[in-house]
This record gives C-alpha cells, sequence and structure tokens, in this order.
C-alpha cells in the first residue's frame, strides 16, 4: 500500500501543507485544538513520518545551528561564576560539553540559578529574549527536602547531570551507581579485602536513588566470604561520624562516594585500611577508584537537549529519560594488593553465587 504523503494528510484535515508539519513537528504556529484535530485525522487515514524525512530535517536544523553557532545555556548552581576553573568534576563535564557543542555547531554560555537578584522567573525572561532553547543544568548537590527546582521549563528543551533536582522531572545523564559500586566490591576481594564499608556522605543516598545501597547489599549475598557492614549515610558531611564506625566495625576497607575524604579521614584512622572512591578523578596520583567518566556525560546531556531541540518536544517531557555511563577502575595505593597469587584485572567481570547474608557483625577486638 502507497505511503499517504504530507500533502494528502494536509488535504484530508482540510490545513495547508505547512500547518500539517508544523502539527506533526510540535512547532508553533497551529493552535493546540488546531494540532489535536491534524493529528486525529493523520491516524485516522494511517499516515506515517518518512524517517527518511525525518533525518533530513534534523540534519538541516543541524546545519543551521552550525551557521548561526547557536547557543545552548549551561544552567549553574555553585554560588560563584565558571566554577569549572576550582571544580574538577564540573571542569569535566564543561570539558565533554563543550566539545560536543562544538562538533554540533552549537556554543555554551553559563547562566547563574543563583545569580543575585536573578530569580528565576526573570533568568527564564532572559533566556528566552536571547532565543535559547535548550539548557543543561549542572548544580550544587542539595540535600533531600531541597529537590525541587522553581523554574518554569514549557518552552526549552533540557537536561542535566546528575540528579540535580526531582521536580520537575526532566532528561538526566548519570553515573552508573549500581555498576560503579560491583566495579569497586569486587576490585576490593579480588586483592583479598573482605569487610567492607560503604561511606555516603553529603545526601549521596538520596540523589544516586540508593542505587549504591542496593549493589552493596547484592554483592554481599552473591559471596558468602564478604562481611557486610552498618552503612554510613548522612545528609551532612560529618568525617567524625565516618571515623567512629570506622574503629567500631573494623573494615578491612572503606568505599566513599565523596571527592578528597581520604585526606579528610586522616591516615592515622585509616592506617592500615584500603580505600576506593567512587568520585575518582583523571590525574588522581594517591587513591584508587573508579573513574566515572564525567567527559562522556557531559557530551550525553548536550546530545539529549539537541535531540529535544530536533524532535520539537520542549518541556518537562511525560515520561522522563535517563543515560547511564558506566565508569572503570583504576587501580592506586590506596588499595594495595593483599591477595598477590591472583593476576589482577582491573575491569573484571562481576560474578558470583547467592549466599547468606552478614550485616553488622562486630569483630573482636585485638
Amino acid at each position: 500500500m502507497p505511503r499517504i504523503t504530507l500533502s494528502e494528510l494536509a488535504k484530508a484535515a482540510n490545513v495547508s501543507i505547512a500547518a500539517a508539519s508544523f502539527a506533526l513537528n510540535k512547532k508553533p504556529g497551529v493552535s493546540a485544538a488546531k494540532r489535536s484535530e491534524i493529528l486525529a485525522v493523520a491516524k485516522r487515514i494511517g499516515y506515517e513520518p518518512d524517517a527518511t524525512m525525518t533525518k533530513l530535517m534534523a540534519h538541516v536544523a543541524t546545519r543551521r545551528a552550525r551557521d548561526e553557532h547557536e547557543t545552548l545555556a549551561v544552567i549553574t548552581r555553585f554560588g560563584r561564576p565558571r566554577v569549572w576553573e576550582v571544580n574538577p568534576s564540573v571542569a569535566a563535564f564543561w570539558t565533554g560539553a563543550s566539545a560536543r557543542a562544538k562538533e554540533l555547531g552549537y556554543h555554551l554560555e553559563e547562566f547563574r540559578y543563583d545569580e543575585p537578584g536573578v530569580t528565576p522567573q526573570r533568568l527564564r525572561g532572559i533566556l528566552r529574549a536571547r532565543g535559547i532553547q535548550g539548557l543543561l543544568f549542572t548544580m550544587a548537590p542539595t540535600q533531600a527536602d531541597q529537590m525541587r527546582l522553581d523554574f518554569d521549563f514549557s518552552g526549552f528543551a533540557a537536561a542535566m547531570s546528575g540528579i540535580c533536582f526531582n521536580d520537575p522531572a526532566i532528561n538526566f545523564v548519570v553515573p552508573d551507581h549500581f555498576h560503579n559500586m560491583l566495579l569497586a566490591l569486587e576490585a576490593a576481594r579480588e586483592r583479598g579485602y573482605r569487610r567492607p564499608m560503604l561511606a555516603m556522605p553529603g545526601g549521596a543516598a538520596q540523589r544516586t536513588l540508593h542505587r549504591m545501597e542496593g549493589a552493596y547489599l547484592y554483592y554481599i549475598l552473591q559471596h558468602p566470604e564478604m562481611v557486610g557492614l552498618p552503612i554510613y549515610t548522612s545528609e551532612h558531611y560529618e568525617t567524625d561520624t565516618l571515623s567512629s564506625m570506622i574503629y567500631e566495625y573494623e573494615p578491612d576497607v572503606v568505599i566513599c562516594t565523596m571527592e578528597n575524604w581520604y585526606s579528610y579521614i586522616g591516615e592515622r584512622v585509616l592506617k592500615g585500611i584500603g580505600w576506593i572512591s567512587l568520585a575518582w578523578m583523571p590525574g588522581e596520583k594517591h587513591e584508587a577508584g573508579v573513574d566515572r567518566r564525567l567527559e562522556e556525560q557531559g557530551g550525553f546531556v548536550l546530545d539529549m537537549v539537541v535531540a529535544v531541540i530536533h524532535r520539537g518536544e520542549p518541556g518537562v517531557p511525560t515520561v522522563r529519560k535517563e543515560v547511564l555511563v558506566p565508569g572503570v577502575f583504576r587501580a592506586g595505593p590506596t588499595l594495595p594488593n593483599r591477595n598477590p597469587s591472583v593476576t589482577l584485572n582491573p575491569d573484571s567481570a562481576i560474578e558470583g553465587q547467592n549466599s547468606e547474608v552478614i550485616v553488622g557483625r562486630k569483630r573482636s577486638r585485638r
């Protein structure tokens, strides 16, 4: 059966070809009522978009961006401008997003959500006046009760790096926390460690949707030789509390979600105890950890925003999409090998058998 053309759809709906195109691509130019009417006719007569034409129009949009160097906004909330100059994690995100933007012909510009004297409503007005369609969000961690962002997303294509907020539920890209936790535990087990303690300060448990705790408990279930210990979680950054738990439960390795906490806890507390950072950064020399591949994450956030622009589907999506970026384990001096008979593979597969879980068992004092 021959494919029904756009021209035939327009004739059946008694509208112009342009109006039919606007309705199908969710572009301004037709009223909501007329769009619904055209879409109903399209469904009734069996109209289906031409994939080749859709691809061509996306290419045209990309070429237009290259020619005009269209600006995309990076919305930050760190209490200062240009935070990537002092924050390695944000610097990696910015590098990846900027490189991908250049490939697609876009330009990135920072707009601070916490700019003094600029309300969310005024920020929206500035972005609209500038003709900016796409927003990339990267923000400092917030407590669980502050996970709502007061911003009107209508008319904008948006995505965020990490879970900066839960409401509104926009698309996001995050490290694969479950996978990364399994990588860390497997690296520890391979090297002879048996009493891992998971430390998640600063509200990390809520921000990672509790996937790390789930991976921790799953892994302990899979390996009878591993002893599960209480998980340190806090909305705050209390090194003293974690130090007390280390003294009480005597882990042989600590797996931590925060950058730089190895130096904060100190070698006096950690003497003889292994350490794995789940916030390892390229260039790190003194810690073992999981590389979250934040540059790639920045590029993926930009891709999500551009894809929404090309599809003509701005605003908060009906169903939020997420992209998980798997990390890579990086060896380091804080996780020395205690099992020299084993040939180590830093990126080894995660395998195991079901077993009984032991949680919170204390070891006798030496």
